[in-house]
Formats: structure tokens, sequence, C-alpha cells
């Protein structure tokens, strides 16, 4: 199943031809000025949060959602710079859905001391807010932020045709079998191994025992500088998301249990950990 919201800028994915051939008529379409549809003629609703929605099949096939949120080049460094995005929309799609992508479509270069864009076929401009210049590693930077806080993915493609395309592949990538999904699924299953014993990977609860959510974020706490398997599992035991773990301060993070091992009196995180785990997750 996929829904696209009948907002401006999204709508019109309704009438491109990989997506709306997904997308059910709308029965009652008077036209141009049809409210159900914008003129589209496919179904449309309203969402609070993301542009497009899909239902799809995840580990053993069952259902999870994804949201994508769909911007120009343009409107995406604006919502960048006004804050918007990060202050709403992201931690309203992560709240909402179990996979998330933003997705912009244009081009974007560096050009002197700030950047350029053009969403094709127009020409290329100068981005200026307000005397604000950002320069391409600011803007890399900013959008590097949402995947290293939380699930949150970036792709920009060159056109909207295209960003049509790429959502078509996305919805028909998560709707096959997840037993199909042969190269993928190796990240998915990966087998504790000798490799990761300097970790303490080979010499906790065996990693099958947990669920493949949970195994995969466990993967990524342990990761962190500083953090061992042990000390990633407390975090795991606690905090669903890395988004969650940014919402605590260091003193409640450093209170965090350890798991008794060998007979050894139960330890905690401590706030030199916590305060290094929290300044790595935010980035400052």
């Amino acid at each position: 199943m996929i829904a696209i919201d009948k907002s401006n800028g999204s709508y019109q994915l309704a009438s491109e031809p990989p997506i709306a051939e997904l997308l059910r008529p709308c029965k009652d379409c008077i036209g141009l000025n049809c409210k159900a549809c914008r003129g589209t003629g496919r179904c449309l609703i309203s969402m609070d949060s993301a542009d497009v929605f899909i239902i799809a099949k995840g580990p053993e096939d069952k259902p999870i959602s994804i949201g994508i949120e769909l911007a120009s080049i343009e409107d995406l460094i604006s919502k960048l710079h006004t804050k918007r995005f990060q202050g709403f929309q992201h931690p309203n799609m992560v709240d909402a859905y179990d996979v998330c992508y933003l997705l912009s479509y244009g081009r974007i270069r560096s050009k002197g001391t700030g950047i350029e864009y053009s969403i094709v076929p127009g020409k290329w401009k100068q981005f200026d807010a307000g005397g604000y210049s950002y320069t391409y590693k600011a803007l890399v930077k900013i959008l590097a932020g949402p995947a290293l806080i939380d699930r949150f993915n970036y792709y920009n493609v060159e056109s909207y045709q295209d960003a049509a395309l790429w959502i078509r592949a996305v919805y028909d990538t998560w709707n096959k079998k997840w037993s199909s999904h042969e190269s993928f699924c190796v990240t998915y299953q990966a087998p504790v191994t000798e490799a990761r014993s300097s970790k303490g990977f080979s010499s906790l609860t065996p990693l099958i025992d947990l669920t493949t959510k949970r195994r995969n974020f466990l993967y990524h706490l342990a990761s962190i500088p500083g953090v061992d398997f042990e000390i990633a599992y407390a975090l795991s035991s606690v905090f669903n998301t890395t988004y969650d773990i940014c919402r605590c301060d260091a003193s409640q993070l450093s209170k965090i249990p350890l798991r008794e091992r060998h007979g050894k009196r139960r330890m905690t995180i401590g706030p030199e950990r916590a305060k290094s785990i929290l300044y790595f997750l935010k980035g400052h």
C-alpha cells in the first residue's frame, strides 16, 4: 500500500506514471477543481508528517511503515536553515514511521564560499538566506545529522520525475518477501564471529535470541568510540533508538546499570562515559 499527501509539492506525484498506477482512482473526481484528488484522478490523503506513506514488508514479512519526505533542493536548504526540518519534521517522522527517508530533487554544487542550486531544467542560482551563505561542507554536515542520530536516510535525485522513479523503486524493494533479499539479509543476520570477540560479542547472551531490530541497534551502539558490547547491551535495554538516548542528559545516562559478570559488583555507565556517548551522538 502507498499513499500520497495532498499538500503542494507532493500531490503532483500522483500524476507521475510510476506512482499513479499504484494509487486507487478517485471515484468522485470532478476534474481540476476536485478537492479529493486535486485534479490528479487518484485518491490522496492528508498527513501530519511525510509526503509519502508506504506499508511494506519487514523481517519475517511483518508489516512496517515507511515515511518519505520530498522537497526541492531549494526548499530543503530553506527548511534546514530555519530549523523547521530538525525541530518539527524529523522528530515527527521518527515517532510515526519505522523507516524514514528524506528525498530532495535538484542539483547542488559548491561555488566560491557558498553553494548554488538548480531545479532541472532551470539555471543555477546562488543560495542566500537573508545574507547568510552556507558552505558546501556545512550543508553536508547538516544533512548527515539525522542519519547519525536516528534511522533517517537522505538521498538526492536530479528531477521531480526521477524522484517518482526513486519512490517506486523503494516501494518495490520493500514489498518483496524478506527472504528474497539475499545480499541485504546478510546484514540483518550477521553471525557472532571471533572478529567481534574483542568487544565481547561472543561472551554474552547469543545475539540470535534478540530481535533483529535490537540486534542491529546493538551493532550500531557498539560502533561508538569507547562503547563495548556490555555498555551497548545496557543502553539497548533502556532505549529503542539513538534519538531516545540524545533526549536524556549525561546524569540520567550515567546511572544506567551494567550487568553483573562473574560475580563482580554491578557497575553503571558512569558520568565520563555518558558525556562521551552524548558528545559523539549529538556531534558537539
